[in-house]
């Protein structure tokens, strides 16, 4: 399974209560923005006007925002824009605010041992949950394998999507995914790959 660098240890616990043997793919790093760059950020946005709607779009975002501030958009530099389009398009006003920059980690043990395990036949299903640690595994796989030897060997197993822009991104890479759970939630995708 995919999952930012030191994220993953609920996800661990529950592979394992399903019976399977979880491995942790880290294929992003999520790095905090300077603390002055976000004030410049919400700064500008606060100065609009009040505010109707915070949405967060992920448990990383909300944790950063409100260990600074002890509605808009706050999230990754790299998150897709379908809910910001989504929200235009119902007559909503919406300012995004990046809280966090989402790189390639520098550490690619985790990437080399799920080769190494796919490679063996050790690995039956991995679950991918975001567009961008789709595009960040094929990214990794230039220095270790090549993209067109990580198609070959992610073709031998069952391939889950967290929802419908990872789905996409991995069909435009070449691997259409198997599933992709009615509701994009981690335990919920889990329950459905690996059932």
């Amino acid at each position: 399974m995919t999952r930012p660098v030191g994220r993953g240890e609920d996800t661990i616990k529950l592979v394992k209560e399903m019976g399977w043997n979880p491995l942790i793919v880290h294929t992003v790093e999520l790095r905090p923005r300077k603390e002055s760059e976000l004030f410049t950020d919400l700064s500008r946005v606060l100065a609009g006007g009040p505010v109707d709607w915070l949405v967060l779009m992920s448990p990383n975002g909300a944790h950063l925002l409100f260990n600074i501030l002890k509605s808009h958009l706050a999230r990754s530099s790299t998150a897709d824009n379908s809910l910001a389009r989504a929200l235009v398009k119902n007559g909503a006003l919406v300012e995004t605010v990046n809280l966090y920059d989402s790189v390639i980690p520098l550490d690619a043990r985790s990437f080399k041992r799920f080769i190494d395990e796919i490679r063996s036949g050790n690995i039956r299903a991995i679950l991918f949950t975001s567009s961008l640690s789709a595009s960040n595994l094929f990214s990794m796989s230039k220095n270790y394998t090549g993209p067109d030897e990580l198609v070959s060997l992610l073709r031998r197993i069952r391939i889950g999507a967290i929802g419908p822009v990872t789905a996409r991104k991995l069909s435009e890479i070449g691997i259409p995914p198997n599933m992709m759970p009615e509701t994009f939630i981690i335990d919920d995708a889990l329950k459905e790959l690996l059932s």
